[in-house]
């Protein structure tokens, strides 16, 4: 496994990483790989709650709760990094009467010839292989070797902001309290569709920690974060784009 980030998957291990939506299709399939649930610390996807971004009014509500009892498994939302870094524990754990998978990291693949199963690195080495598996995502810079033909991703004309906000610090404010005291786990949204503003909160961390995402039409500023993984926002640009949701 060739990795081109220096330390396991750098580009979703920010403290900023958002949780994941893992369901009981993805849980079953881990939880036979030994996958440590506990270690993972994921959150309860209890419920689905939706507001209007500027006045408040709950549009909508799911309840989540017969997930275990249908599928077999919670609907868990798991920080990225303990996604990433779970899967990779099984990955390094494989028993020596496996094949054995050794992990390269810093080693970022330059092109790929699907006849021959030769991968090239950035410093020109090269590897010969009976399968080659890609995965590098929307912005592949191998699929054209595969299809014969060059496959931009489209441009959807938006960009999104991510933070994290800890159970203390909503718990302290009155109005945040006040819209998740006595509320179970899940996934809260803010919504101005009109604007094409979606403002998702995920709690995870067994609750503890509040992923925020609020994608949004690219403004001018931060054109150039299109086609990237990760630029540094704007908090003053945020405030913005949030002028008119109501306070809280």
């Amino acid at each position: 496994m060739y990795e081109k980030y220096a330390s396991a998957f750098t580009s979703t291990t920010l403290p900023l990483s958002n949780a994941i939506s893992t369901g009981a299709n993805i849980l079953r399939i881990i939880d036979k790989w030994g996958f440590d649930f506990e270690k993972a610390n994921g959150g309860l996807a209890l419920q689905e709650r939706i507001f209007h971004g500027e006045t408040m009014e709950q549009i909508h509500r799911i309840d989540f709760k017969y997930n275990r009892g249908d599928f077999g498994y919670d609907w868990l939302l798991m920080r990225r990094q303990a996604l990433h870094e779970g899967l990779l524990d099984i990955v390094i754990a494989t028993p020596e009467e496996m094949i054995p998978i050794k992990v390269h990291l810093g080693r970022e693949v330059s092109a790929l010839d699907c006849e021959a199963g030769k991968v090239t690195l950035e410093d020109s080495e090269e590897t010969l292989s009976d399968l080659v598996v890609v995965a590098d995502g929307a912005n592949s810079k191998l699929i054209h070797t595969i299809t014969d033909d060059t496959t931009p991703p489209l441009r959807g004309g938006r960009t999104a902001y991510r933070f994290m906000v800890t159970h203390e610090q909503i718990m302290a404010d009155p109005g945040l309290r006040a819209v998740y005291k006595n509320e179970e786990e899940g996934l809260t949204y803010f919504q101005i569709p009109e604007k094409k503003i979606y403002f998702l909160v995920a709690q995870s961390d067994e609750g503890r920690s509040f992923y925020c995402l609020l994608v949004h039409p690219a403004v001018e500023t931060n054109m150039d974060a299109i086609g990237k993984w990760s630029v540094e926002g704007s908090k003053e640009e945020l405030r913005k784009l949030t002028e008119t949701f109501h306070p809280v």
